[in-house]
């Protein structure tokens, strides 16, 4: 008797999990950037998610109240994935947020 031939199988593809970028924490963990315009001031600033992270904010759920530091202007958040950039150490280290100018804060 001949052996039965079965159609090949592909493999199933595993659930992967849900990334968590409703949070402050949830972005720091992801290397994502929070970044806040300013209608009245016309710019951009980051916000800092370690420090955010560090205060105990992490849990704070988005959209968060943003406000300008130099108007008090309530800002449009806006949420940025991971890219390359050159930072001091080369390709892929990002630059100190320290040297960003004008951080925005979070009420």
């Amino acid at each position: 008797m001949a052996a039965k031939v079965h159609p090949p199988r592909l493999p199933r593809a595993y659930p992967r999990p849900m990334i968590d970028l409703d949070s402050i924490a949830g972005l720091h963990q992801h290397d994502h950037r929070l970044a806040a315009y300013c209608p009245r001031c016309d710019r951009w600033s980051l916000l800092p998610l370690a420090e955010l992270v560090a205060q105990g904010k992490g849990s704070l759920r988005l959209p968060v109240r943003g406000r300008c530091r130099d108007c008090g202007e309530v800002g449009r958040l806006q949420v940025r994935p991971p890219v390359a950039m050159r930072g001091q150490g080369g390709w892929g280290e990002p630059p100190a947020i320290a040297s960003m100018p004008g951080s925005a804060k979070v009420c």
